[in-house]
């Protein structure tokens, strides 16, 4: 995006990838990796690494698609907080794919 540095003032990266072990991870961990096919500020293909390194890790990981809102198609937080909300719930999940399925928005 031509910027040359994050919206705290840092030029330097921290990738979260390089730091994943999986003895720090809990023994139920699920993680659900929510993005937009469309998004144009985080595009799709760079969120598969991540996930794919966390299965070879051997945590539970569903990727899960929804429509972003914003010129962008970047903003997911309410689909966010309401998938979070089901997982405190322990919400099984067969319902939280058939919520993607419905269509998770913005």
């Amino acid at each position: 995006m031509g910027l040359n540095m994050d919206v705290t003032g840092y030029a330097d990266s921290y990738e979260p990838i390089d730091f994943l072990d999986l003895k720090t991870f809990h023994p139920q961990l699920k993680v659900y990796v929510l993005g937009d096919l469309m998004d144009t500020n985080v595009p799709w293909h760079t969120q598969l690494p991540y996930a794919e390194k966390l299965k070879s890790l051997g945590a539970n990981v569903e990727l899960l698609n929804g429509t972003g809102s914003g010129p962008q198609r970047h903003a997911l937080g309410e689909s966010g907080r309401i998938i979070g909300s089901m997982c405190l719930r322990d919400a099984p999940n067969s319902a939280i794919k058939a919520l993607e399925k419905a269509g998770l928005k913005g």
